[in-house]
C-alpha cells in the first residue's frame, strides 16, 4: 500500500506524479525481493495513474496483472472537467498524469473497473483507458456504484477475472 506525500502523516511535501511514481518503485523492489514472486497490482482512483506509470516503465515479468478502478485520462482532463471548465488556463501547472498514454505500453493482463454512478471521474474515462490498453489479456467489469463503491464489485465477474487472468495456475494459501 502506498501512503502518498503530503496526504497523510507521517509523509510531507507534495503528492506529485514523480514522487508518487517513485514510491510505488520502492514498495515494488520491497515486495519483490522478499517474495522473489510476480506482484498484482491494484490503483483506484489517482493510484490508477500511479499503477499505469509503474507498469509502463518496469519490466512486466514483476507482474502478474493490473486491476485499475475508476481511472482518469489524464489529470488535465479531469481537472477541466470537475471543474467545469474554469481550471483550463492554468491546468498547465499541473502534473499530466497520462494514464491513457501509458495503459498502450502495459502488456500484463489488466482488469478496468468502472462504477457507472461515478461523481468523480466520468465512466467515459474509465472506457477511454480501457480502450487505450495494450493488453491483449484484458477485461472490462462495471458496477452502479459512486466513486469509491468498491463493495458493489462483489457481484460482478471481478472475482472470477482475477482468478483467470492474476492467479492462474497458482495455488493461493
Amino acid at each position: 500500500s502506498v501512503s502518498y506525500p503530503g496526504m497523510y502523516a507521517p509523509r510531507s511535501g507534495w503528492t506529485t506524479e514523480a514522487g508518487c511514481l517513485h514510491t510505488a518503485e520502492a514498495l515494488l523492489d520491497f515486495v519483490v525481493q522478499r517474495t522473489a514472486k510476480p506482484v498484482m497490482v491494484v490503483g483506484w482512483s489517482i493510484g490508477t495513474a500511479v499503477s499505469a506509470g509503474l507498469l509502463s516503465r518496469t519490466d512486466p515479468s514483476y507482474f502478474r496483472c493490473v486491476v485499475l478502478g475508476n481511472p482518469f485520462t489524464n489529470m488535465w482532463e479531469e481537472g477541466i472537467a470537475l471543474s467545469w471548465g474554469a481550471l483550463a488556463p492554468w491546468v498547465y501547472v499541473a502534473d499530466t498524469w497520462r494514464t491513457e498514454h501509458r495503459v498502450g505500453k502495459i502488456t500484463t493482463p489488466m482488469i478496468v473497473l468502472s462504477s457507472t454512478e461515478d461523481e468523480v471521474i466520468s465512466p467515459t474515462m474509465h472506457r477511454e483507458v480501457y480502450d487505450a490498453a495494450g493488453s491483449q489479456q484484458k477485461r472490462w467489469i462495471e458496477a452502479a456504484a459512486g466513486h469509491m463503491g468498491i463493495r458493489e464489485f462483489a457481484d460482478t465477474p471481478l472475482f472470477s477475472a482475477v482468478s483467470e487472468l492474476c492467479l492462474a495456475g497458482e495455488t493461493v494459501v
